[in-house]
């Protein structure tokens, strides 16, 4: 899959299809559309763009090197990485039902890259 044009018809999608609601919004008076106030504000959305496109487009090259199911599990990570700096930052001792969460996720993701692994090489034997 060309990543380029995925994201093209992506752009060309939103912009087709969500600016005419925007238009809509602004002159029925339910939402007011106008452009932000200082430079700051730029400057905070340009880096919002920027990292939102690099997080879709990782998620997107991760999903084409592994699998979805994998990045999916990889995605909810997060949460046993937020409960370890907790402890580290605030030392703060979360529930031990949060911590068995947090382990699943971990066993989870391990499970999931082990079979994945021994179906590749199932794959490459046959």
């Amino acid at each position: 899959m060309d990543m380029r044009l995925f994201f093209g018809f992506v752009g060309v999608f939103n912009t087709l299809l969500l600016w005419p609601l925007l238009l809509i919004l602004h002159f029925t008076g339910l939402e007011k559309f106008e452009l932000p106030g200082s430079k700051e504000i730029y400057f905070i959305l340009l880096l919002n763009c920027f990292m939102s496109f690099l997080a879709d487009y990782l998620w997107a090259r991760a999903t084409l090197l592994t699998s979805p199911l994998t990045v999916t599990v990889g995605l909810s990570l997060t949460i046993p990485v937020a409960m370890v700096l907790e402890f580290v930052i605030k030392r703060q001792i979360n529930s031990w039902v949060y911590m068995l969460g947090a382990f699943l996720i971990c066993f989870s993701f391990y499970y999931i890259n082990k079979s994945e692994q021994l179906d590749e090489a199932e794959n490459h034997e046959s």
